[in-house]
Order: C-alpha cells, then sequence, then structure tokens
C-alpha cells in the first residue's frame, strides 16, 4: 500500500469574484487533512499572503473531505447491497440518499454566499488587510499579485525593449478589429534606489524607463526612443503604448 503524505491547501472560503480567497494548510495523510497548520489569503498564481486563522475555512475543509470520501465510498456501498437481494434494498436505497446528500453540501458549500463566495462585507474586511500587509488597495476585488512578490516576479520576468528590436511591432499597424488601448499612466522617473531589499537586482540603464503593462502588470525597461510608439509585451504579447515624453 503506497502512503501519501504531506502539506496541502484545504478549505477554500470567501471567495470573490476575481478569484481571491482564503484557505488553510493542512497536514494530511492519503489527502485527508489532519491538522491545521494556519491560513492564506491565495491571490494570483501561487501567490498567498499569510492571514489571521480560519476556524471556517478549517472546518469547511474537514466537512467537505467527509463529504467527498462518504459520498463515494457510500454510493458505491449502497449499490453492492441493493444488488444483493429484496432484503436489502431499502437500506440501500437510505444509504444511496445519505451519500446523495454528503455530496451534495460538500459540493454546495462552494457556493453558498458567506461560506463559498464572499459577501461584499467580507471583501472589503479582505481588502482592508491586504492593503495593511501589502501595501496596495483593492487587492481582494482585483485579483493582483502581492507587492513583494509581484516585484519578484516582475524583475525576474523583466524584458528590455531596444528602439532596434522593437520596430517591427512599433511599425506594424494595428489590426481594424484591434480594442483602444487604455489610458497609459504619466512617465514618472525612475529612482535608481530599489523601493523594497531583496527585489529589485537590476538598474535601469541611462537614458531608459520603465513602463508597467496595462494587461498584465508585469514592468517592461524601454529607450528613450521607444517615446510614443505601439509594441508587444513579451510577457503576454498583448499591445502596450509607450507614453509620450512631454
Amino acid at each position: 500500500m503506497i502512503v501519501v503524505w504531506g502539506t496541502r491547501l484545504y478549505g477554500k472560503v470567501d471567495k470573490t469574484p476575481s478569484g481571491v480567497h482564503v484557505a488553510t494548510q493542512f497536514f494530511h495523510m492519503q489527502f485527508f487533512p489532519l491538522i491545521p497548520m494556519g491560513s492564506v489569503i491565495v491571490l494570483r498564481g501561487d501567490n498567498a499572503v499569510k492571514a489571521p486563522f480560519s476556524f471556517k475555512s478549517m472546518l469547511v475543509g474537514y466537512v467537505r473531505s467527509a463529504g467527498f470520501v462518504f459520498g463515494v465510498f457510500g454510493a458505491i456501498f449502497a449499490v453492492v447491497m441493493m444488488g444483493g437481494g429484496a432484503s436489502n434494498l431499502a437500506q440501500g436505497a437510505i444509504m444511496l440518499g445519505m451519500s446523495a446528500m454528503a455530496l451534495g453540501v460538500a459540493i454546495g458549500s462552494y457556493f453558498i454566499p458567506g461560506i463559498g463566495r464572499a459577501t461584499e462585507a467580507r471583501i472589503a474586511e479582505m481588502d482592508k488587510y491586504l492593503e495593511r500587509v501589502v501595501g496596495r488597495a483593492g487587492m481582494a476585488r482585483s485579483h493582483a499579485a502581492p507587492a513583494g512578490a509581484g516585484a519578484r516576479r516582475r524583475t525576474a520576468a523583466r524584458r528590455k525593449l531596444a528602439a532596434g528590436g522593437a520596430a517591427a511591432a512599433a511599425a506594424t499597424p494595428p489590426a481594424a478589429n484591434q480594442q483602444p488601448l487604455p489610458p497609459q499612466p504619466e512617465l514618472q522617473p525612475v529612482a535608481q534606489e530599489p523601493a523594497e531589499e531583496e527585489v529589485l537586482e537590476e538598474e535601469v540603464e541611462d537614458g531608459a524607463f520603465v513602463v508597467a503593462c496595462p494587461s498584465c502588470e508585469a514592468e517592461v525597461e524601454v529607450d528613450m526612443g521607444m517615446a510614443g510608439k505601439t509594441v508587444e509585451c513579451p510577457e503576454c504579447d498583448n499591445a502596450m503604448q509607450i507614453p509620450s515624453i512631454t
């Protein structure tokens, strides 16, 4: 028999329309949660922010796991009982009904407001907590990554677009059905010192500036000669407008 154990996130609750939610990390055995180890707020991708312990998430993790286990194995056992003869037919039917109820509770808990779905009050509470811990407002609604992890991710993935290398993209006329570009922020001077320790690991060259992609928020280092041109973001391939220098 193969024994599987480790840590996983269970008890997904308070999911916002953007996908941000609360979960609890459990030590599990055979994928059944045993010991809760702490709660987190899960943001985009694999990013998560440590959160106050959520008893709701812990209880939902236990209930859902038990519901799925009882629902599946109970249904199998009920079918076996019902096939054993008329004397076991009633007991098998009762077992099958209980299994269906267990599965219904486990699945339905994902959609119940206040449990699986976050209420407006809960979204506002998560926004305030994330703003206090991470330093960015509206994160529970915007599906954004935390500032520290996002900065590290964007720094590691930062691509430099030189004026010559982006000439083809800048010269290509936009397609007829291309959506209009969102308003671009005004050009801000780039600080030569990193804003956070252990985040910015590369210097911005002289005569260059950094522009954030409006689609994926990736930071792209561009030359001054590209100001006012339209290029493709090296991360998400969407068109982005380089602000003009005034």
